[in-house]
């Protein structure tokens, strides 16, 4: 699983480069995104595969925001899940290549089956006594703030692909749980078609 995503990325870049050169930079702001994606998480005692959507709002040239939902794919019954609201700022204006960086909070709940998953230290010692809850599932609620960039590959007016790495920080009492990861997004922008000078004459 390790090894797929970096593939996955680099097939990604490849495919995007080509068609981001001879793609006409969308000049729209005020529209709706919607896109779906697929990566890899890690963090201490864990490391998963993971897929996702979001739907967003771009309401200026260099601003949108967006709600993402993320999956962990489950392993030896651990699993999680994500509500993550983020703001995101383009770094350059439209064009076929745009950098941008990400701020967001929500939340992560995580589900273990306790004496078959690997739960991480952050998890165990919320436990009561592990022993005696052994073949019981256990699921776990926090607050979750995220940081993250990455960049936005426009193939066309309407579609792009975002390679990007976000740090989730997933606190509770005087610790912090952190998890990484790195999923690569194909996104589709529903453009608000306006009414131009030209057609206004006709």
């Amino acid at each position: 699983m390790k090894r797929l995503f970096p593939l996955a990325s680099c097939l990604a870049l490849v495919v995007a480069a080509p068609l981001t050169a001879q793609a006409q930079a969308p000049d729209f702001t005020r529209c709706t995104t919607a896109n779906f994606f697929g990566g890899a998480a890690t963090a201490p005692d864990m490391s998963q595969a993971l897929f996702g959507g979001a739907v967003g709002w771009e309401m200026t040239r260099r601003l949108s925001a967006e709600m993402t939902t993320k999956w962990l794919v489950p392993e030896r019954g651990a699993e999680a899940f994500s509500a993550i609201g983020t703001m995101q700022f383009a770094l350059t204006g439209r064009q076929t290549f745009v950098p941008f960086l990400t701020l967001g909070a929500g939340v992560h709940s995580a589900s273990f089956d306790v004496g078959k998953s690997v739960i991480p230290e952050f998890y165990v010692r919320r436990l009561t006594d592990p022993a005696l809850m052994a073949g019981t599932r256990q699921t776990f609620t926090d607050p979750a703030f995220v940081a993250g960039g990455g960049v936005s590959l426009f193939a066309s007016r309407h579609i792009s692909v975002r390679p990007e790495v976000e740090v989730m920080l997933v606190p509770n009492d005087s610790e912090t749980y952190v998890i990484t990861s790195f999923t690569v997004r194909l996104a589709y922008h529903f453009e608000l078609h306006r009414v131009t000078p030209d057609r206004r004459t006709r």
